[in-house]
């Protein structure tokens, strides 16, 4: 079970469940979830997803009470929020600030993959999004802005990780961690 926490109208969403996946597409938006359903009936993955819509910050929300060992690592904490009855690989293409992030020269991850609300206010760090994300997962691939530094992530310290630049027509389009 892959579950897909940024899905909004579908690519990679499709793209999972053709490749065999059975995938959770989570998204805020009535909107964007309509239209994944409609992209998914298009391309015949309609069985295989289940579209949700719900708030990414509270699906991986920890309670402050939580005294599980590893900061709230559980990995059924999400599949249960999702009923499901084992724990997911997540995917993730979190959105990465806006377009500012070509000039720079380096990707601030906390900064940049922040979730903010309709006010600005950052809502959950992106150091936490993926941090939070791993805890509640047997595994976790996240596509993140091609200039994220090796010296970022391994601040994050998340452990050992693959390291992927994925290149279109000559150029780094993005990493995948």
């Amino acid at each position: 079970v892959a579950v897909d926490l940024f899905g909004g109208v579908g690519g990679n969403v499709i793209a999972l469940a053709r490749m065999g996946f059975r995938v959770y597409s989570v998204d805020m938006s009535a909107v964007r979830c309509a239209a994944l359903k409609h992209n998914c009936r298009v391309y015949g993955v309609a069985d295989r997803v289940t579209v949700v819509q719900r708030d990414v910050v509270e699906l991986l929300s920890v309670p402050e009470d939580d005294t599980t060992p590893g900061g709230g690592a559980d990995p059924m904490r999400l599949a249960t929020r999702l009923g499901l009855d084992v724990p997911p690989f997540i995917f993730m293409s979190p959105p990465w600030g806006g377009p500012d992030y070509i000039s720079a020269t380096s990707f601030n991850i906390a900064e940049g993959l922040a979730l903010r609300g309709d006010d600005g206010a950052i809502r959950l760090a992106g150091d936490q999004v993926l941090k939070r994300s791993l805890a509640q997962a047997i595994g976790l691939m996240a596509f993140i802005p091609r200039n994220t530094t090796v010296e970022a992530l391994n601040a994050l310290d998340m452990g050992p990780c693959l390291l992927e630049h994925s290149h279109i027509d000559g150029r780094v389009k993005g990493l995948s961690v």
